[in-house]
Formats: C-alpha cells, structure tokens, sequence
C-alpha cells in the first residue's frame, strides 16, 4: 500500500473549476421549454388533513398543473419512500410520503406541487390553493416523546419509539461492577443539521421518442434516486438516469431521497416538458 498521501495536503481536483465560476450545478442546467413548480407546505408541525381546495390555484394564468396527493396514481400515491439503509431494529420504517395524504407530521411538509410558466406565477398560484387542516397534539422533544402520554407522532402508529438497540463489548456487567469508580451522567444534544448552501434542486426531462427519464439533483447519492424512480414509476432500469452534477454541500442530508426527486418527474412525464424546482426553505 502506497503511503504517498499520508501527511501531506492533497489538491482537489474540482477546486480551479469552482473558483473560477466553471462549477455547473443543477440550477444551471437549462432546457428548452422548461415549467417550474412550487410546492404548498404545511405551517403546523401535526395535522389531519380535511380538504384542500386546488380550484382557484388551477384558474390562474401560467399554471399548468395542480396535484394533491388524490391526483397521483398507486403507488406514488400512497407509497413512502424506500427506506435508504433498511434495518432489523427499526420497528416503524416511516419515510415521507410524496405528497401527504392524510396528515402532515412536520411544519414544511409538502402537501401539494403547482407547475407553471415560471417560478414567480407558480409561488403566486400556492396562496390560492385552500387547505384545511385540522390541528393536532405535537411534540418537538424526543425525551418527552417517550412519556407515557405523550402525543403520537404519526396518526397510523402508536408510540413514537423508532428503533432500539444494545451496544456491548465483552462483560460489561462485570466492568461496571468491579470498577473501582462509576460515573454516571446525562448530556443533552442540540438537534442539528448540515446545511448547504446549494438548496435542494431537481430538473427532470423525458425523451419523447425513447423514453429516457433523466432527473438531475443536488444529491450526494443518485443510485438510490434511480432505484425509487424504477420502482415508483414501473420503468426499466436502462429507461432512467440520474445525474448529480456539482453539489454546494451535501453533509448527510442530501444522501437521502425527498419527495420533491419523485414528483417532478411524473410533472415531467404527465405534461411532456422539462420541469425543475429550487426548495430553499420549508415554504418554498
């Protein structure tokens, strides 16, 4: 084994393109005739959903398209997402749906997509969509989550318990009890989070005589983009690509597959033109 790059600085070979303005991320990825989606998001951390009114938002110029989740067909409709990296000890795998269906479990959870001429009309077009939400109990501390009365989480699923686990080496039990000292204390840790500074971006493009599905995204992980593709939408697996081209930080989160890399391409496919969506925020 070479030892060549122990103890010394190593050159990135991405750097000169991105210090000198060369990078090409997604959102500078343009196609002919490209629509542009936003989405509506839910403002309460738990709810059941009632109704949601899409008619006036489907009536103002420029927009193309309005989906809840009652438009989408099986299994997009009510499948959640693959579960990235399966485990025995998860007892309730719940990943997000692609648009929720009858109850939102976080604030910014996307209830509904508009597609349009540009971005401007499609985040114009959200405040027309009327959703009706009725507002349940949340919990936003893990240790109070657990409390015998503590408010469920998701409506289907009693107990907020995701998955549990003993970690152990040797005879621990003995280690603690012949130590000649035990400590023992509590450490709280903050709920933190990467944050990129490249937004979540998705542009996805059908090839109207093969067939081709490609999807480019600000993911760290394409593969498990292309398998959820595959499965949701009944595609061969030479029938899908996806391209991840210059991401602007990725650290974990962009590892995982969202709900907005499985509702713009059915936009794309349902309406035959290029569509793409930036998700800054929770709002959109």
């Amino acid at each position: 084994m070479t030892t060549r790059f122990f103890g010394k600085p190593i050159k990135r070979f991405e750097d000169p393109a991105l210090l000198t303005g060369k990078g090409r991320f997604t959102d500078d990825v343009h196609l002919p005739d490209t629509l542009h989606a936003a989405f509506v998001r839910s403002p309460y951390a738990h709810a059941r959903i009632v109704s949601i009114d899409t008619t006036a938002a489907r009536q103002m110029p420029g927009v193309h398209m309005v989906l809840s989740a009652s438009d989408l067909p099986q299994p997009l409709r009510t499948q959640r997402i693959p579960l990235d990296v399966p485990s025995p000890f998860i007892f309730h795998p719940i990943t997000q749906q692609a648009l929720a269906v009858n109850e939102v479990s976080f604030c910014g959870e996307a209830v509904a997509v508009i597609v349009a001429d540009s971005r401007h009309l499609a985040e114009d077009a959200i405040e027309a969509v009327i959703v009706d939400y009725e507002p349940l109990p949340a919990v936003s501390d893990c240790r109070d989550a657990l409390g015998p009365n503590a408010p469920d989480a998701h409506m289907e699923i009693k107990g907020n318990m995701a998955a549990k686990f003993s970690l152990g080496y040797g005879n621990t039990e003995a280690a603690f009890r012949d130590a000649a000292h035990v400590v023992k204390r509590q450490f709280h840790q903050h709920r933190g989070t990467g944050c990129p500074l490249e937004c979540r971006a998705v542009l996805a493009s059908q090839d109207k005589l093969s067939g081709m599905l490609t999807v480019w995204s600000a993911t760290q992980a394409p593969h498990g983009i292309k398998r959820a593709l595959v499965e949701y939408f009944g595609l061969a697996d030479m029938q899908v690509r996806v391209i991840a081209p210059d991401v602007g930080g990725g650290f974990g989160p962009k590892l995982l597959t969202y709900p907005e890399e499985m509702i713009i391409p059915f936009c794309a496919m349902t309406l035959g033109r290029p569509t793409s969506v930036l998700s800054p925020s929770n709002r959109q």
